[in-house]
């Protein structure tokens, strides 16, 4: 049996799941840290992380890999969650997210 190597932060997770599936950081997308909205910017907590994309073509890989993607950021310690919503016109639009609280 082979042990999994936990990840060191959520944002290199995140980072490598999406680079497998084709899509590259900083063109396709970006992770960004979600702070709470209380205190200074100095005192306020992280809560989580979030990936922004960029255009629609991120959108339909990140669809079609969903389960892949919350598989490999769970093994690795870092569970993020891809929700996907579709337009009327049947395009998707993907939410991926990880809180602080989901890490395990």
């Amino acid at each position: 049996m082979t042990a999994i190597k936990l990840l060191p932060t959520p944002v290199v997770a995140i980072t490598r799941a999406l680079c497998d599936i084709g899509l590259k950081p900083g063109k396709d997308f970006r992770v960004r840290q979600l702070k709470s909205a209380t205190g200074t910017l100095r005192t306020s907590v992280r809560i989580g992380h979030r990936v922004d994309t960029s255009g629609d073509e991120a959108d339909r890989l990140i669809a079609e890999h969903a389960d892949r993607i919350e598989h490999q950021t769970t093994a690795v310690g870092w569970p993020f969650r891809v929700v996907v919503h579709r337009t009327r016109t049947g395009r998707p639009v993907c939410t991926v997210s990880c809180a602080v609280d989901d890490h395990t």
